[in-house]
């Protein structure tokens, strides 16, 4: 093991602090309002030269605009917003934290033409919730979320096979209504991708825990309305075909009941083309594990209604 393990099957690095520049399109300030649900707010300026035009800061395309110092500790950064030429019109915007969740914003337009220049500013704030879901299930039971697979392989040598856009998992969808609003699926990073299962060969791989030798295992899996995905289940070698119907929602589908080793694999191949699915997670729990005994609902929302008592 090497001191690096522990950001295995993890968006995080726990040595950042809570603010800083973590936006993933824009150049500006963030903070990190809840780590578990990530909720972040997020502040910018946009520059602009008067009666012409503004620069918006933007991270995913060439616009001019770039970092260009920080402090080692990111107390401290500032970018540079080039409106004309290369350093020679120019607004440098920077951030400080000045005290415990008090950061200082400022902007300072440069001009080194030989006229006169009038220039706009624009400040931007934003809130990004994330509108998660939460699994209802039994206390003996455990949520795997999907993309904390040990491998996913597509059949088809794609451009994301070795390295993924904006630090993304490979095959991983932004999608409301799922846990953590992501899920294995469409990539974000580039939309023209088939999803994941849509050829057949795909694969994703998972290593699981069973501590009484019987499991039940389901999925959380969405298929298109009116289409049907062949799928392999595989556990610890041993295949079985299911085919899953497409309602357009996240079902609750039976992938496997049986024995098990206290560890085994799960390997889900895509058994033909077809339109794909998106997998949130896998439910695990004994063998006695029934699907209606599985819900999900909106975090925030009352599971089980029937069993509060009105006060």
């Amino acid at each position: 093991m090497n001191s690096y393990d522990y950001l295995i099957n993890t968006h995080d690095l726990p040595t950042l602090s809570d603010w800083g520049p973590f936006a993933r399109d824009l150049y500006g300030l963030s903070n990190i309002a809840d780590r578990e649900r990530g909720v972040k707010f997020d502040f910018f300026f946009v520059p602009g030269i008067l009666r012409r035009n503004f620069f918006l800061p933007e991270t995913l395309r060439e616009c001019g605009c770039s970092p260009f110092e920080a402090a080692p500790d990111l107390s401290y950064f500032l970018f540079r917003q080039q409106l004309e030429g290369k350093d020679v019109l120019y607004c440098d915007s920077a951030y400080a934290c000045i005290g415990k969740d008090l950061w200082l914003g400022r902007c300072e337009f440069v001009n080194k033409t030989d006229a006169l220049r009038c220039f706009s500013l624009l400040s931007y704030a934003r809130l990004s919730p994330r509108p998660d879901v939460v699994p209802n299930i039994p206390a003996d039971a455990c949520f795997i979320d999907a993309l904390d697979y040990k491998e996913l392989i597509y059949s088809y040598k794609r451009f994301d096979h070795n390295l993924t856009h904006a630090g993304g998992r490979r095959g991983e969808e932004n999608r409301p209504g799922t846990v953590n609003n992501r899920c294995i699926g469409q990539p974000f990073y580039d939309h023209a991708l088939p999803c994941f299962g849509a050829r057949k060969g795909d694969r994703v791989s998972y290593e699981m825990n069973s501590s009484s030798g019987t499991c039940s295992l389901f999925g959380r899996i969405r298929v298109d309305e009116g289409k049907s995905v062949e799928i392999d289940i595989i556990v610890n070698g041993k295949k079985n075909t299911v085919s899953i119907p497409g309602t357009g929602e996240f079902e609750i589908v039976e992938l496997f009941r049986g024995n098990v080793s206290e560890k085994f694999t799960l390997d889900l191949v895509s058994a033909a083309d077809g339109c794909g699915l998106r997998i949130d997670g896998f439910i695990t729990g004994n063998a006695a594990l029934q699907k209606g005994e599985i819900s999900f609902a909106p975090m925030g929302r009352a599971l089980n209604p029937e069993c509060c008592d009105g006060s």
